[in-house]
């Protein structure tokens, strides 16, 4: 189910537990939590700074580029 469909049904009952769910159960988003995700692993992996640095341009750029959609179908699609 999708969290349209759940506020929909909800909606169609009367009651208020979509809004109760959005506010416990959902984190917004953030492109700069998602580099620093990626900062904190490329370092536990011993990247250098310069190579950091390239990562963190090229993630920019992705996340400028696809949605989240498409970021998780490339991720689906992937070896890793």
């Amino acid at each position: 189910m999708t969290v349209k469909q759940y506020r929909e049904k909800c909606q169609a009952r009367g009651d208020d537990k979509f809004y109760e769910f959005m506010e416990t159960a959902l984190e917004i988003w953030s492109n700069d939590a998602c580099i620093g995700y990626m900062i904190v692993a490329a370092q536990d992996a011993g990247l250098n700074q310069e190579q950091i640095r390239s990562l963190v341009s090229e993630v920019k750029g992705a996340l400028d580029a696809l949605s989240l959609d498409e970021a998780a179908e490339r991720y689906r699609h992937s070896s890793f």
